[in-house]
């Protein structure tokens, strides 16, 4: 019985050597088609210090490719990008943003290259859309507040006490996909009488999590709804008098897309960028530099954030999100009288 127990696993070692060669092929024609085309462009909503990580990193696995990124906020960048499709004048390899629904809707419209990456199979199939999309990282809205206010709150109903009234800022749902999310999710959880009396509150909206997390971290402002990762960022790396509460009613969490352009120029260039970011090692660089969750499998979560398991989550439909969209954004800019 040993014996056939060593024949047996010898076989199965023969087998898996076998099958390595054509995937050692396959990668090295990869690679190589890819330092013909010597560049990849990619569009992203990430901070500017993470897109250069990102790249950076790449470029040392890859020193023959440049990875050049182009940065803005989520409904810029899906502008930027649908333009050039419908001019036939894609400038994009690689996209990223955190509107779940919108990357479903260029997957099933045609927009995204179908690519089964040997990465994917080390992500939930919840955090994939089929061949066309994998998720990058997670992120969380949270409640951040500065640490020298006498209260700390604990709930979203606390941002209605009048005393944050003039003190809150928050994400605007006209730029950002998380908060397009967040504002649906609460509307959901909450009724849109919530969003009316926030109304109320004299909320700042801002369009991006470094300026709210300043206001904040300054005491211009004391309540900041911001994502978890950014807020930790200042805390820990700056000496920000900032904390943050996972609120108890829940929260959002998004794992935010990264997806190659159906007409990529650069489309070798393209695959391997977007395999090598969903690589261990492309996930080292979202955890340790950049201190955001990674939803591939085994990694650990960055110091300060809670693991996703730990986080009691909305369930997000991006579909009525996107079938909403138009209608939610109108609604808020009445209700806040923004223009």
């Amino acid at each position: 019985m040993r014996r056939l127990g060593f024949v047996a696993s010898g076989m199965v070692m023969l087998f898996a050597a076998i099958m390595s060669v054509p995937q050692a092929t396959a990668q090295a024609d990869l690679v190589a088609a890819a330092e013909r085309e010597g560049t990849v462009v990619w569009y992203n909503v990430l901070p500017s210090e993470a897109a250069d990580a990102l790249a950076k990193g790449f470029e040392a696995s890859y020193p023959k490719i440049k990875a050049q990124w182009v940065r803005s906020g989520t409904f810029a960048l899906v502008q930027r990008y649908t333009a050039e499709v419908q001019a036939g004048r894609v400038q994009a390899d690689v996209l990223q943003h955190n509107e779940v629904g919108i990357f479903n809707e260029w997957a099933r419209g045609g927009l995204l290259m179908k690519y089964d990456s040997p990465e994917a199979k080390n992500y939930p199939a919840d955090q994939r859309f089929q061949e066309y999309w994998t998720a990058l990282r997670a992120i969380s809205s949270v409640i951040a507040y500065n640490t020298r206010s006498a209260t700390t709150p604990s709930s979203w109903i606390d941002l209605l006490d009048p005393k944050y009234k003039g003190r809150i800022n928050m994400a605007d749902p006209r730029v950002a996909g998380d908060a397009i999310a967040l504002y649906w999710a609460l509307r959901k959880q909450l009724g849109v009488q919530y969003w009316q009396r926030m109304a109320q509150q004299n909320v700042i909206f801002l369009d991006g999590v470094v300026a709210m997390a300043e206001q904040l971290s300054s005491g211009e402002k004391l309540i900041g709804v911001n994502v978890d990762y950014r807020i930790v960022q200042f805390r820990d790396e700056l000496g920000a008098p900032l904390g943050m509460v996972y609120p108890k009613e829940g929260t959002i969490v998004i794992g935010s897309p990264v997806a190659i352009a159906s007409k990529a120029p650069h489309p070798n260039a393209a695959k391997l960028f977007y395999n090598w970011l969903l690589s261990s090692a492309g996930q080292q660089v979202v955890v340790k530099q950049m201190k955001q969750i990674s939803v591939r499998r085994g990694m650990a979560s960055p110091k300060g954030i809670l693991p996703l398991v730990n986080v009691k989550a909305f369930r997000l439909d991006w579909d009525e999100i996107g079938r909403q969209r138009e209608a939610l954004q109108k609604e808020f800019v009445d209700l806040f009288g923004l223009r």
